[in-house]
């Protein structure tokens, strides 16, 4: 009798722990949502972008509208050699190279020295530019001016814009 308690006890338990030892049953998986694919960085089409860019910048800087320089920039977009921080900031700025070289200076691109993507919407350019039409600060005509250029652009809302330069002066 003793031996039928203990199995009875034991069929008891077997059926208690039985639903929580059992594997769960399969539940079919909901279909994942579609996603979009990854864009593809079409790096042709953005250098080409890019260097629009370029194009307008020299061509904007050598008809002196600095509203339209300025419209090129990031918000936040600094120039370094002159400390400027700020799309309004770098307006003056031009606006002030502009009148103290009469209106008539101009910023020529001589050579390309560098072309690279950082990421898919940062691109380093490194040039070599001059400035030619220039003016001291007596209002007498002064020597071209050559100089070495790095511009940081980025692309934002699909649209890519100037966010930093750094110009050093070379004597060639």
């Amino acid at each position: 009798m003793k031996y039928l308690f203990i199995l009875t006890g034991v069929v008891c338990l077997s059926f208690m722990l039985l639903p929580a030892c059992a594997p769960e049953p399969v539940q079919e998986a909901e279909p994942e949502a579609e996603t979009a694919p990854e864009p593809v960085f079409d790096q042709a089409a953005e250098e080409a972008a890019v260097r629009n860019l370029l194009a307008q910048f020299e061509t904007v800087y050598n008809n002196h509208d600095e509203k339209a320089l300025a419209a090129l920039w990031t918000d936040a977009a600094i120039q370094f050699r002159r400390e400027t921080k700020g799309k309004e900031a770098i307006e003056e700025l031009i606006k002030g190279i502009f009148e103290r070289h009469k209106r008539s200076i101009k910023y020529n691109l001589l050579e390309e020295l560098g072309f690279s993507f950082l990421t898919p919407e940062v691109v380093l350019i490194r040039q070599r530019v001059q400035f030619t039409n220039r003016y001291d600060t007596d209002g007498n005509p002064a020597p071209d001016n050559t100089e070495l250029a790095a511009i940081l652009a980025v692309k934002k809302d699909g649209n890519w814009r100037i966010a930093a330069i750094l110009e050093r002066p070379i004597d060639e």
